[in-house]
């Protein structure tokens, strides 16, 4: 999964914290000529002071540099640390720049800004002290140096989301005290074995080459347990990887990240001795095979069970237990058939479930009406059938529900209004996104006047049903609306004049229906052609061929 989640994120900044505590404690007032060398810099580097935090700080006349912000000094009052992560700065960095003065620099930040594309600096291997570097999304681009072998004290390397390319540099093989390696998200190419970190860099703790041109080759007979004992997080996303790296006796792992390769086969069981593991994504494989049952009765600490887009099969097996801590369970795009286990109740902390495109067959899934985390329900291309009805206690209690989506499924029956009250996020503006999708079912009866109340709606689609009645004038009230599908039912009347409110509809379909009347101008239904209304014959008015009589006229409700 691509997404960047949250776990990287956290576990830089929780470093810094640590490894600056001691810098902070010991600072002293800087030397004269540690001031001399920052204010050059800030003289020579190219950035936006109307959005600088750190350098326009940087005042000449304060002599002691060590309060600036983004500098950390010694007690003898050398500069060894320096922050200037996200200061718009473009340029005024290379081989030349008076920041390679700074001889006792431990940790160097230049994260998140944008040099348009220049070369990482060579002389950054002059920095023999470093042992912190992050040049991450900061547009630099070309070879990663090999001067950055000369960095033997680096414990932490982040150079991910940039242009880098050429083959992987075998140079990062010399720095054997490295702890943290993150080069996801370049262009970096070649073939890598497993058995390169495992012999050389027996101190990592987290790896990620997610998302370059590279190929990771790994062997059944590589053991990493014993080389990399303290291995916590493993992101080899999108990296040709053509079976799994074996992890068999590897505990420690919190996050693994083997998505978007071309791994094949079942999934080995032995993931489940990795007890701490929070995070585990397989999607995008050619996994067969059943999902073992010990992934389903894993503990409160897998949080993210990702397996979609695989080619697994049968029932979900095994009993997700008292203690259940997921959050987001995907397993779409597989062949799972069956029920959606009765203990998924126990999982009070799933925010999101997706099934979609299986071959599961059940009825709605009412026994998860209790969960109230709960914001994305996807259940589309199955063999769901039944009511939405739920028992007198069973009714939903979704009150942060986001996303709903049952679509071509055979549900029935008529779409209780209460039901709408309580999906209470989709009434207030402060969630990114709502959709509702229960098109392609066999609903029946009128489309709830509720439906109005859902003014932060985003996406509304209830075609290809067997909806009867006329179109909810509440519908105008979706203020919010960008997409509006009600085509292909039996619904009849006239459109009500209230769609004329709808300012953000960009797409509208209401062909295929027993609709009547003048179709209502407005500004942004205007914008829409004949497709939005073929199939009903009663209606008139632009932008049909068919022109109204003088008799039917606009009635604005």
């Amino acid at each position: 999964m691509r997404t960047q989640l949250s776990f990287l994120g956290f576990l830089i900044p929780f470093y810094l914290i640590f490894f600056g505590l001691d810098m902070m404690l010991v600072s002293a007032q800087c030397q004269i000529n540690q001031h001399s060398i920052l204010i050059q810099l800030k003289n020579t580097l190219q950035f936006d002071s109307s959005h600088s935090t750190k350098l326009v700080s940087w005042n000449p006349n304060t002599t002691d540099c060590c309060t600036w912000g983004g500098v950390t000094c010694s007690i003898n009052g050398q500069v060894i640390g320096l922050d200037l992560s996200n200061e718009t700065i473009s340029g005024g960095i290379n081989d030349s720049s008076v920041l390679f003065n700074l001889k006792n620099l431990e940790s160097l930040n230049l994260a998140g800004n944008d040099f348009h594309l220049r070369k990482i600096p060579s002389r950054l291997g002059n920095l023999s002290s470093l042992l912190y570097l992050n040049l991450s999304n900061s547009g630099f681009s070309g070879r990663i140096p090999g001067e950055l072998s000369q960095l033997t004290r680096l414990d932490t390397l982040v150079l991910s989301s940039n242009k880098l390319e050429g083959e992987f540099p075998r140079s990062i093989f010399e720095l054997q005290k490295l702890s943290i390696v993150l080069l996801s998200s370049n262009n970096l190419s070649g073939t890598v074995s497993m058995e390169d970190f495992q012999d050389r860099l027996s101190n990592l703790t987290t790896l990620d080459l997610s998302y370059n041109n590279l190929s990771i080759i790994t062997s059944d007979n590589i053991t990493l347990v014993n080389d990399f004992p303290n291995l916590s997080i493993l992101r080899l996303a999108s990296c040709n990887l053509l079976k799994f790296p074996n992890l068999r006796n590897q505990s420690r792992l919190t996050l693994l990240d083997l998505s978007n390769n071309k791994i094949e086969g079942n999934i080995p069981t032995w993931i489940c001795n990795a007890l701490y593991l929070q995070i585990l994504d397989l999607s995008n494989n050619r996994l067969n095979g059943t999902i073992p049952q010990c992934l389903i009765e894993f503990g409160r600490n897998l949080a993210i069970l990702d397996l979609a887009h695989n080619d697994l099969i049968g029932e979900i097996e095994g009993t997700f237990p008292s203690n259940c801590g997921l959050n987001i369970l995907d397993l779409r795009g597989n062949s799972l058939e069956g029920k959606i286990p009765q203990s998924l109740v126990n999982c009070t902390m799933l925010q999101f479930l997706n099934l979609a495109n299986n071959m599961m067959n059940d009825t709605y899934p009412c026994s998860l009406g209790d969960n109230t985390k709960l914001r994305g329900l996807v259940l589309r291309s199955n063999r769901f059938h039944g009511s939405m009805r739920c028992g007198q206690n069973q009714h939903d209690k979704w009150s942060n529900l986001q996303i709903l989506d049952i679509a071509h499924n055979s549900f029935s029956g008529v779409v209780p209004a209460d039901f709408l009250l309580q999906w209470r996020a989709m009434m207030t503006g402060t969630v990114v996104y709502t959709a509702i999708d229960i098109s392609d079912n066999q609903f029946s009866g009128v489309i709830p006047h509720t439906i109005g109340r859902l003014k932060a709606l985003y996406a509304l689609n209830v075609s290809h049903n067997e909806f009867t009645g006329s179109i909810p004038p509440s519908i105008g009230d979706l203020s919010q609306v960008e997409t509006l599908d009600m085509s292909t039912n039996k619904l009849t009347g006239e459109i009500p004049y209230s769609l004329t409110r709808l300012s953000f509809l960009s797409y509208l379909n209401l062909s295929y229906n027993q609709l009547q009347g003048r179709i209502p101008e407005g500004i942004q239904l205007s914008t829409f052609g004949n497709d939005s209304y073929i199939g009903n014959e009663g209606l008139c008015g632009f932008p049909l061929s068919k022109a109204c009589p003088r008799s039917i006229a606009p009635v604005p409700i």
